[in-house]
């Protein structure tokens, strides 16, 4: 038993040290200016990016990649549209054409020069900016584009569900520059994303009657107190009747602004439930919303839900350093939760899933990795934590605990369903290491071994050390690498 701690710990400070011996001490600044409006007749956004890019790095650059995000949307031929069929799914592949997605209306410039504009050869969702002066190290410029999508149905992250808007993954974004140069990925179902952290500053406009949540603090009095009005503590209103609400002729733009984050989502909803609490921490506060599509008689437990993640967390994990955290339970039904910095995009109000995807807001939101190529380091060690809270009130190596003498020991090991997968896979000889690019496994695999596998290694690592120093170590790393591109090789 002691060669097995060994091994989990010798493997772990290898890992530990030959990711930090190439991580360098600088990474890039990007700053964005957005102005978007919503056509909800057409589904289409109209927008303007000004983006403000730093070169902190010791070359000099050329070129800069963009993500294209919503072309992934755009034919059968992306990367998104051939994992959706390698994962058996064919709701895309057969969809019609006007429920597909795109970005166009593109025209890049610095300084009102029009900058050469270049289509990955593979990739229609990834471009290269050839710029006119190369950036030398030290140096800024403002890259300046319209542009236009056509938003999708729900097939994935982004879409709309009739009048109903999950606008995420949806503005020309910088690819990550680090050591390894430039990060380029195309967008996936399978595999989350790697952005640089700067500064937000996005107006959004819409009309006049639509719920926004989103990214970031809103800076607009006015509308506060009109979603004053609208927060409301359960009272038995049930079942919304679809579009009987037309939209306003009047509109209205909304101003958010957020610094230290890598990335801006929104949802949009005319009908949405609103409500709101506090949460006090350690040395601070933050308010705590939640937008419902549809309410019934559980779903006034949601915002207790995000508390106790955001609570459970600050104190397990480091102090939460936003003024607020919000979660939209919608009828977007493409998986059951997904993270963005601030808010959380929900299916559902269960209590499982509600605190892992706030849980994100440190493992992706905070301490940003390479989900694409280290998986486990956002969704392992995050589940890990999940479990710990839903099991809070026990020793949770107790849950993990295997049973040697038993027949089924693998099985034994875990409680949760992705676990069963994993055991599954044991099973038929197909388990997989929890080291992979996201891209290489297989979708059960993925599930039950970055989830379920990898945070079992985690509860082994924390019942070996002790739940004080593991929590120390894991405290240490919070502040070491927080707001930083980490982990990279």
């Amino acid at each position: 038993m002691k060669k097995i701690w060994l091994i989990l710990l010798c493997t772990w400070q290898f890992i530990a040290f030959g990711q930090s011996n190439v991580q360098a001490n600088w990474q890039q600044d990007v700053s964005y200016n957005i102005q978007v409006t919503l056509d909800d007749e057409n589904h289409i956004l109209n927008g303007q990016i000004d983006i403000g890019y730093t070169n902190n790095s010791p070359q000099t650059l050329n070129e800069v990649w963009i993500h294209l995000w919503p072309n992934a949307y755009k034919n059968n031929l992306t990367a998104f549209a051939k994992q959706q069929l390698e994962n058996n799914s064919t709701s895309f592949y057969f969809a019609k054409p006007k429920a597909r997605g795109y970005i166009d209306s593109l025209d890049f410039t610095v300084d009102a020069q029009s900058l050469k504009l270049t289509y990955h050869p593979e990739h229609v969702d990834l471009a290269k900016l050839t710029l006119n002066t190369p950036l030398k190290s030290g140096e800024s410029i403002v890259i300046s584009s319209p542009f236009r999508v056509k938003v999708p149905g729900s097939f994935s992250r982004m879409g709309h569900v009739r009048n109903s808007y999950q606008i995420t993954q949806w503005f020309p974004k910088p690819a990550v520059y680090d050591v390894n140069g430039w990060n380029t990925m195309p967008y996936l179902d399978q595999g989350e994303f790697y952005s640089e952290f700067g500064s937000f500053n996005v107006s959004i406009t819409v009309p006049q009657n639509y719920v926004v949540a989103a990214t970031g603090v809103l800076q607009d009095s006015s509308e506060m107190d009109w979603l004053n009005d609208r927060i409301t503590y359960y009272k038995g209103r049930g079942k919304r009747e679809e579009d009987e609400t037309a939209s306003s002729a009047l509109l209205k733009t909304l101003h958010f602004k957020q610094d230290k984050i890598h990335d801006f989502a929104w949802f949009a909803d005319k009908e949405f439930f609103v409500f709101e609490s506090k949460q006090t921490l350690s040395d601070s506060s933050a308010t705590i919303n939640t937008y419902l599509y549809s309410t019934n008689e559980y779903d006034k437990s949601a915002i207790q839900y995000v508390n106790q993640g955001v609570k459970f967390y600050s104190d397990k994990v480091g102090n939460y350093p936003y003024a607020s955290a919000s979660a939209v339970i919608g009828p977007l039904k493409a998986g059951g939760g997904m993270e963005y910095p601030m808010i959380t995009v929900l299916a559902s109000t269960d209590k499982t899933t509600i605190v892992h995807e706030v849980g994100h807001n440190w493992f992706y939101g905070i301490i940003g990795t390479n989900e694409r190529n280290f998986p486990w380091m956002d969704e392992s060690i995050n589940t890990y934590y999940e479990n710990r809270h839903s099991k809070s009130t026990k020793d949770v190596s107790d849950v993990f605990k295997p049973n040697y003498n038993s027949k089924y020991a693998a099985q034994d090991r875990f409680a949760d369903g992705l676990s069963i997968v994993y055991a599954n896979s044991l099973t038929r000889n197909t388990d997989q290491a929890i080291d992979l690019h996201s891209k290489d496994y297989t979708s059960s695999n993925y599930g039950g071994i970055i989830y379920g596998k990898g945070a079992y290694i985690f509860s082994l690592l924390q019942q070996f050390l002790g739940d004080s120093l593991f929590d120390s170590a894991m405290q240490n790393f919070y502040e070491e690498w927080k707001f930083k591109t980490s982990f990279t090789r």
